[in-house]
C-alpha cells in the first residue's frame, strides 16, 4: 500500500525524469491567426480566407547531414467570387534558421500567387490551382536560400498523359 501512495504522490506532483541529465526546456511558442470572411459587393460575395501556419522542416545538404532545421511561416490568401471562375490566391512564406541556445534568425521571405505550398526534398512548392483552361502551376524555390529555382512549370494533364511545358516569366 506505501508503494502504491508513493508513486501516486511521483504522478500528481509530476515529478520529471531527465534523459542523460539533459533538461528539457519549453521556448516561448511561435503563434499564427487564421482568418474567414465575407466582402459583401453590390453584385457579388467574395469569399475569403487567410490561412496562416507553421511547419518544421530539417534540410538535407548535399553530403546527406542536416544543414538547417528551418521553421516555416506559411500565409496563404484565397479569394473566390461569385460568378467568377477559379480562385486567386497570394502565398507568403518566411523561413527562420533555428539553433539551439540562440533567438530565432528571419533566413528568407518568398511571396509568390499561389494558394497552397508544401516543402518537397529540398525545395519548397508554391501551387497555383487552375481552373477550366488554365492549368495548375508550380513554383520551386530553394527551401535554405528561398532562391527561385524555374519558372513555374505547367502541368498539364491531356488524354491521360502528364505533360510538363517549362514557362517563362512574363510570356
Amino acid at each position: 500500500m506505501k508503494t502504491i501512495a508513493v508513486v501516486l504522490v511521483a504522478v500528481v506532483f509530476g515529478l520529471q525524469v531527465t534523459e542523460h541529465g539533459t533538461e528539457k526546456k519549453t521556448v516561448l511558442p511561435y503563434r499564427a491567426e487564421s482568418s474567414a470572411y465575407v466582402l459583401q459587393g453590390k453584385d457579388a460575395w467574395t469569399y475569403v480566407t487567410e490561412n496562416r501556419s507553421f511547419r518544421f522542416a530539417e534540410v538535407l545538404g548535399d553530403q546527406g547531414n542536416y544543414e538547417a532545421v528551418l521553421l516555416l511561416e506559411e500565409t496563404y490568401h484565397n479569394e473566390r467570387t461569385d460568378g467568377m471562375e477559379g480562385m486567386r490566391g497570394n502565398a507568403t512564406v518566411k523561413a527562420w534558421t533555428l539553433e539551439r541556445g540562440r533567438q530565432r534568425e528571419l533566413r528568407w521571405t518568398l511571396r509568390e500567387n499561389g494558394n497552397e505550398g508544401a516543402v518537397q526534398d529540398r525545395f519548397f512548392r508554391v501551387t497555383a490551382w487552375g481552373c477550366c483552361d488554365v492549368p495548375v502551376v508550380h513554383s520551386y524555390y530553394n527551401v535554405l536560400t528561398g532562391k527561385n529555382c524555374t519558372s513555374p512549370i505547367l502541368i498539364c494533364l491531356r488524354l491521360g498523359e502528364m505533360e510538363m511545358v517549362r514557362r517563362h516569366r512574363g510570356t
